[in-house]
């Protein structure tokens, strides 16, 4: 059997492996104290000094290897229609992200010189999306959100957001 063959019982096994990795994904977070976005503590009085830095210059502050950041971004709604995507049902590529995953509610198109590609969103009103595809118009801060259902997608339209990233798997 391929993988764009149906399994005989009536599962995807694209799917299934996709559904299993985000399963596998979100008990990962949770075991490993995420507990999602929320208030951020209050930052430690005054930021540490750098000997190697000139005292006028101000430098960023990062955020530590692993912890989340967030960016406002304009968040889109697509789904595999053909006027989201351009292809019908029967064309190669029809359903599949970029990344070669079925396209599925919590996917997601950035664009990858600003989200990597399998980074794990927060998106508020949405919830968590993975950045599974691209898009030719998802250029700099825009991101697309993946909906089954064209009338949520409408509903959605375009909203300005600030969304959290979580991680990479």
């Amino acid at each position: 059997m391929t993988p764009r063959q149906r399994n005989p019982k009536g599962g995807d096994p694209l799917i299934f492996v996709r559904c299993l990795l985000l399963a596998m994904l979100a008990a990962s977070l949770l075991l490993n104290g995420f507990q999602g976005p929320g208030p951020k503590p209050d930052p430690k009085p005054g930021p540490k000094p750098n000997p190697l830095a000139p005292a006028t210059e101000s430098r960023p502050v990062l955020p530590s290897r692993g912890a989340a950041r967030t960016l406002k971004v304009v968040a889109t709604a697509y789904t595999a229609d053909y006027e989201s995507t351009g292809k019908r049902p029967g064309d190669p590529g029809y359903g599949v992200t970029a990344s070669g995953l079925p396209a599925a509610p919590g996917a997601c198109a950035v664009d990858p010189d600003m989200i990597l590609l399998r980074s794990v969103l927060y998106v508020p009103g949405y919830g968590y999306a993975v950045a599974l595809d691209t898009g030719d118009d998802i250029k700099g801060n825009r991101i697309d959100l993946f909906f089954q259902d064209k009338q949520k997608a409408l509903d959605w339209g375009r909203r300005a957001v600030e969304v959290t990233l979580v991680g990479r798997y």
